[in-house]
């Protein structure tokens, strides 16, 4: 059996990193912005796991990872 990644499972794998870079972005907007969906006060903590959201979202999507 191959090793090989099929498209659909590299398509599948953006996409992924796409929602994760979203997420993070926005959960980093509204923060920021002083927008509260959950009602809480402001906090680094959102900020913090926006980024690392964010950061994975855009490394799934532009990182090549060679053998």
């Amino acid at each position: 059996m191959s090793s090989e990644k099929t498209p659909g499972l590299v398509l599948a794998g953006k996409f992924f990193g796409f929602l994760l870079l979203i997420v993070g972005l926005v959960l980093i907007y509204d923060t920021w912005a002083g927008i509260n969906p959950l009602g809480v006060s402001f906090s680094a903590l959102f900020i913090f796991w926006g980024l690392i959201l964010a950061v994975a979202g855009f490394l799934i999507i532009f990182a090549r990872i060679e053998e």
